[in-house]
C-alpha cells in the first residue's frame, strides 16, 4: 500500500536493544542452548536494523559475556561470528544452587545496565538515542522461573533501572513436556513476566521475533471513525519484506513511517461472502490498538476495549468493514477484515481500475478429464489450515552465510577505460592472461620464464587506440610548429 501521497509529518518508532542471558548448566541440555542460540542468530540476520543493540551472554557456575551490548548496525558479523563459536564449542555443564545461579544472574543483570549506559552515551555523541526505547533483558533457563523472577524483583530495588523497559524470564521445558501455567502476579506487575514455553527451535523463533515489532510511536497510523465512536490504530506488518533483509543500518531502512494520519470513515458493511480476492490488492497490513505515546493508560485501554469489540463482531456475524478515505480530494477505499487480534487492512478495487473479468464457467469439462482432476487432487494431502513454521525455506542458513561473509558485495564494478597521465600511456580494461613458458640453460635443463599473452584487439579496443595515438601525434605536431615560430 503506497502512502506517499499522504506525507505530511514524521512519526518516530522506537525498537529496544535487547540483552539475553542463557542459563546452559545443569539441567538445561545442550541441544535446548543451541536452539536458544540458533533463534537469536536467525532473528538477527532476518531484520538486524530492528534491533538497535544486542548483547548476549552465558550462566552456569560463573556469568560469561559472549557480546556485550553491541549496535547492530555496525557489529553484525562479529555478532553472528560470536553465536556461531558458542554453538560449535559444546561449553560444560555443571550443577550449582540456586542462589549462587541467582547471584550471577544478578552479575549478568548489572552488566547489562552498565552495558547499555555506555551505548546510550554513544548515541548520544552520534545522535542516534532517539530510535531505542530502552533495554529488555531475557532469561532463558530450565529452573524454576517463578522462584528466578522473585529473585529479581526483590534485587531490582538496589538497581537503576529507569532505562530498563521489561525482563523476561523464559522458563524452557522439553518439547514432550506439559508447562506449567505462567505466573505473573506479585512483585512489580508484569515488568518481571515468567513465561514458561517449549524449547524447541520453532517456538523460540516465533518468540525472538517478538524483538523485531517497533513497540511506541509518537502519534496513531490510523482512525477508524465508525459513527461516533473514533478507534485509534498502529500498523504492524504481517511478513518481513524481502527488501529489508539483511539491512544492517538503520539508515537504509524507513525508521520514520512519514504519513499523516489516515482517516478511514466505514460506511457500509460486507458480507464476507460477497467479496473476492480479485477485489482487493496490495500488500496487506495489520492494525492493532494503538500505543502512541500521547494516549495515557486509562485511554489505551479504552481504545483497546472498542478495538476488541469490533473485531469480535464482525468475527461473529462473518462481515467486513467498507471504510473510505479522502486525500487530495480523491477518494480511496479500504476493506477491514478480522482476525485474532488485529484488523487486516486491503485497498479495494474501484470502478475506474477494474478489468473485465474473465467467464470459464461455462465451459465444458469432459467426463474422463473431470475424473483425471479429481484422482490427482485426493492424491494430495490435506491441510486443516495453514502453519508458517510448517514450510521452511532454508533462508536463516543462507541470511547467516551472507552476514558471515567478508564481502556482501555480489557484483564487482567492470574494470573501466582510463588515462593513466603519469606514464602518458592508455590503460584499457584487457585481461592480460600470465603464461609460462620453458627457457633452455646453458646446461641443457629448461628453465621457467614467465612472459604474457594479449589477447586479441576488439574492433573498439582498437579504435581507442588509433583515437589515442592520432591525438598524441596531433600533439607533437603543435609542439614542433611553436618551436618553429
Amino acid at each position: 500500500m503506497n502512502f506517499s501521497s499522504t506525507i505530511s509529518s514524521s512519526f518516530f518508532s522506537y525498537s529496544l536493544a535487547q540483552y539475553i542471558i542463557i542459563d546452559i548448566g545443569i539441567p538445561t541440555p545442550a541441544h535446548i542452548t543451541e536452539n536458544i542460540l540458533s533463534a537469536i542468530q536467525n532473528v538477527v540476520c532476518l531484520r538486524p536494523s530492528r534491533i538497535p543493540a544486542i548483547g548476549v551472554a552465558l550462566v552456569n557456575s560463573m556469568f560469561q559475556s559472549v557480546v556485550s551490548l553491541s549496535p547492530t548496525d555496525t557489529q553484525l558479523r562479529r555478532i553472528v561470528h560470536a553465536l556461531k563459536s558458542v554453538m560449535d564449542s559444546g561449553k560444560c555443564r555443571a550443577r550449582i544452587p540456586m542462589e549462587e545461579f541467582n547471584d550471577n544472574i544478578h552479575v549478568g543483570v548489572k552488566k547489562a545496565l552498565e552495558d547499555y549506559d555506555n551505548l546510550y552515551k554513544m548515541c548520544q555523541k552520534e545522535n542516534h538515542q532517539a530510535s531505542i526505547a530502552g533495554l529488555q533483558i531475557t532469561i532463558f533457563s530450565m529452573k524454576n522461573g517463578f522462584e528466578i523472577k522473585m529473585k529479581l524483583e526483590q534485587s531490582l530495588n538496589l538497581l537503576s533501572i529507569k532505562k530498563l523497559k521489561q525482563i523476561q524470564v523464559i522458563e524452557l521445558t522439553e518439547e514432550y513436556m506439559q508447562p506449567e501455567p505462567n505466573r505473573n502476579y506479585s512483585g512489580i506487575p508484569r515488568f518481571v513476566e515468567h513465561i514458561c514455553m517449549p524449547g524447541s527451535q520453532s517456538r523460540l523463533d516465533e518468540l525472538v521475533k517478538q524483538w523485531l515489532v517497533l513497540r511506541e510511536y509518537d502519534q496513531e497510523h490510523v482512525q477508524i471513525i465508525l459513527q461516533d465512536s473514533v478507534i485509534l490504530c498502529d500498523i504492524r506488518e504481517c511478513v518481513v519484506l524481502p527488501s529489508t533483509m539483511l539491512q544492517a543500518s538503520c539508515h537504509n531502512e524507513v525508521r520514520i513511517l512519514a504519513v499523516e494520519v489516515l482517516q478511514l470513515e466505514v460506511t457500509h458493511r460486507l458480507s464476507s461472502d460477497g467479496l473476492s480476492e480479485t477485489e482487493m490488492f496490495g500488500d496487506p497490513i495489520a492494525l492493532v490498538p494503538s500505543l502512541c505515546r500521547q494516549l495515557d493508560g486509562a485511554d489505551r485501554e479504552r481504545n483497546k476495549q472498542y478495538f476488541i469489540a469490533l473485531s469480535e463482531k464482525l468475527m461473529t456475524a462473518n462481515e467486513y468493514l467498507v471504510a473510505k478515505s479522502e486525500v487530495n480530494k480523491l477518494l480511496k477505499y479500504f476493506v477491514l477484515l478480522p482476525g485474532e487480534g488485529m484488523l487486516l487492512l486491503k485497498m479495494l478495487t474501484t470502478s475506474e481500475i477494474a478489468m473485465p473479468s474473465t467467464d470459464i464457467h461455462n465451459q465444458f469439462v469432459t467426463q474422463e478429464v473431470d475424473c483425471h482432476v479429481s484422482e490427482s487432487l485426493l492424491a494430495l494431502p490435506c491441510l486443516d489450515s495453514y502453519t508458517p513454521a510448517e514450510f521452511p525455506t532454508g533462508l536463516y542458513r543462507q541470511l547467516v552465510q551472507s552476514a558471515l561473509s567478508e564481502n556482501l558485495q555480489r557484483n564487482s564494478p567492470p574494470t573501466p577505460v582510463y588515462h593513466d597521465p603519469s606514464h602518458e600511456s592508455v590503460v584499457v580494461g584487457i585481461e592480460i592472461k600470465k603464461t609460462t613458458k620453458r627457457k633452455k640453460t646453458s646446461g641443457g635443463k629448461s628453465k621457467k620464464s614467465a612472459s604474457y599473452d594479449l589477447p586479441k584487439l576488439t574492433s573498439s579496443d582498437q579504435q581507442t587506440l588509433d583515437e589515442y595515438f592520432a591525438s598524441k601525434k596531433r600533439q607533437k605536431n603543435k609542439t614542433c610548429k611553436m618551436f618553429r615560430q
